[in-house]
């Protein structure tokens, strides 16, 4: 991957958007494939690339990276045998799960802090400095398991290799929309059953695949970004909102579970911090499901369909951005 591309961005609404994490201008699928993957599972290696002690920041941006690249081949599923597709989706699934271990713990310590704070001073905070120093101990042995020179770390790396030769290997068949559309359609759909199943029942399983699904939409969208900068962005803008509130709430899910077995509902303290929790979830979780159901509102096949739209707009626009009014006369 190029160095400038690696590190340069556009900005959209205030969001970051990888140079490199775009379609390009007739661009050949294949191709689109394999700098799309190849760019973020090299990306995500160089996070891990130290002799030394890899940082929170290096480790969250790997994580990043790996799941660019899932999303992105979903977004281009038709082109590949099942075979092919469901053996890098696996690869990445499994080098990324050791960093998931570091980023939960350092989440919940913060995520405790900032109750602690709504709580304030004057509350006993016993129950909360036990959960505190467990969860700092868990973090400490993460740590020291996930070391630079860690087998855990080792065999993150080694996944990530075999998905570079995996993309590169790969034969990708298909052009254009006829690839993109299908596997949009479908990544929308699923998205939008998720938050359906989670509006009727806000279960813990429910609301986390919502999550997921909307994360995956949001990453492909940014790739799609370049067809209509103005109304793609504002997608892009709320996909985001709606997974960083879930995730926030997932957070608040799992610290709540930590809580509870420790038994930390049978003190004073203890029943405050998970009271708060309880409050914030809602109000999360209501903010979410409300902004997700304006992202989602359309039946898979109209989103398809207006997004087909963009695409053939952006195929016949010169470098000027200017349509060519005989190909939209024959089109």
């Amino acid at each position: 991957m190029d160095a400038v591309e690696r590190a340069s961005s556009s900005t959209f609404n205030g969001k970051r958007i990888p140079v490199g994490f775009r379609l390009r201008k007739n661009e050949a699928v294949a191709h689109a494939f394999t700098r799309l993957l190849g760019n973020q599972v090299e990306a995500a290696s160089d996070c891990l690339r130290s002799k030394r002690r890899i940082s929170d920041e290096r480790v969250h941006e790997s994580r990043k990276h790996i799941k660019r690249a899932r999303a992105a081949l979903r977004l281009f599923r038709c082109s590949l045998p099942r075979a092919r597709f469901e053996r890098i989706n696996v690869t990445l699934r499994d080098a990324a799960h050791p960093l998931t271990e570091i980023r939960d713990t350092k989440v919940l310590l913060d995520t405790l802090a900032s109750l602690r704070e709504d709580i304030g001073d004057a509350a006993n905070h016993t129950s909360m400095n036990a959960l505190r120093r467990e969860l700092e101990t868990a973090r400490a042995k993460t740590r020291r398991t996930l070391g630079a020179s860690s087998a855990a770390l080792a065999k993150t790396r080694r996944a990530l290799r075999t998905v570079a030769k995996d993309v590169d290997e790969a034969r990708v068949h298909g052009q254009g929309w006829d690839v993109l559309g299908p596997a949009l359609r479908r990544m929308y759909r699923r998205a939008r059953n998720a938050l359906e199943a989670a509006c009727s029942e806000r279960s813990d399983e429910h609301l986390h695949e919502t999550r997921k699904r909307v994360k995956q939409l949001w990453h492909a969208l940014q790739i799609l970004e370049p067809l209509r900068p103005a109304a793609l962005g504002e997608l892009i803008d709320e996909a985001h909102k709606v997974a960083d509130l879930l995730g926030d709430d997932h957070d608040l899910a799992v610290l709540a579970q930590r809580a509870s077995e420790r038994e930390l509902a049978a003190r004073k303290d203890g029943q405050a911090l998970l009271a708060l929790i309880l409050v914030r979830r809602q109000a999360l979780q209501e903010r979410a499901l409300t902004l997700g159901e304006r992202l989602l509102s359309e039946k898979p096949k109209r989103f398809e369909a207006r997004l087909r739209k963009f695409w053939d707009r952006w195929q016949r626009e010169d470098s000027n951005g200017l349509v060519d009014s005989r190909a939209a006369r024959n089109s």
